[in-house]
């Protein structure tokens, strides 16, 4: 019985068992297929979907609540309402809590932490380019620059062509120095959209650090 699942996949989980009249739905609608299998009854093929729901219903209510705390600048609040999600929904998903742990911690200064979140965010989804990112900035605020390169290259090959994640390991390389990686990113940014004047004007002033001038006016410009 679907109920006497509870403890065996998730404790103090709200369980739906289906009513007889949702079962004769569905035998309807699938023409008795799995419904009548005395073997494997439909209310335990979909206790685990229904379980499953109901974490990812908590994971994102925790979200949800440590972004608005994050807004709020209520760093400690956020930070255990990203732990609480991570513990609801122990997946490849919670990644993204994961790197927003890390971004609480790192403005409550708790860089150590915060570092160890972004790498276990990384461990668990090597393609989450935030948390490369995010590390990186950590990195290199703490002068670890090549430690900090490596990282942002990290999360610009994992970017997927992303906008956002471009436009920030531009912002990144040029604070590092990596002035020619940072011009090839904002040029990237521009041909994506070329109404960002953020990325023209960032890119203006890499081109011009390199002594590009003429190439840094035109950008200037428009």
């Amino acid at each position: 019985d679907v109920s006497e699942l509870g403890a065996e996949y998730e404790k103090d989980c709200t369980i739906y068992p289906l009513t007889s009249e949702q079962l004769v739905e569905l035998s309807n609608k699938t023409r008795g297929l799995v419904l009548r299998d005395d073997f494997c009854p439909v209310e335990n093929l979909l206790a685990p979907v229904v379980l499953r729901s109901t974490a990812e219903r908590a994971y994102e209510d925790w979200c949800h609540r440590g972004r608005k705390c994050l807004q709020q600048r209520e760093f400690a609040e956020a930070a255990d309402c990203f732990r609480a999600a991570v513990e609801a929904y122990p997946s490849r998903r919670s990644v993204a809590a994961l790197n927003d742990l890390g971004r609480a911690l790192t403005e409550q200064g708790r860089i150590r932490e915060a570092n160890e979140t972004y790498l276990r965010a990384i461990q668990m989804d090597a393609s989450f380019a935030l948390a490369h990112l995010n590390l990186a900035e950590n990195l290199l605020s703490a002068g670890k620059r090549d430690e900090a390169v490596a990282s942002m290259l990290k999360g610009l090959a994992a970017s997927s062509g992303s906008m956002g994640i471009v436009f920030t390991a531009a912002s990144l390389f040029q604070r590092a120095g990596e002035l020619s990686r940072s011009a090839i990113c904002y040029e990237e940014v521009v041909k994506l959209n070329p109404n960002n004047s953020d990325a023209r004007n960032n890119l203006a002033t890499v081109l011009a650090a390199q002594g590009k001038l003429a190439e840094a006016a035109e950008h200037l410009s428009r």
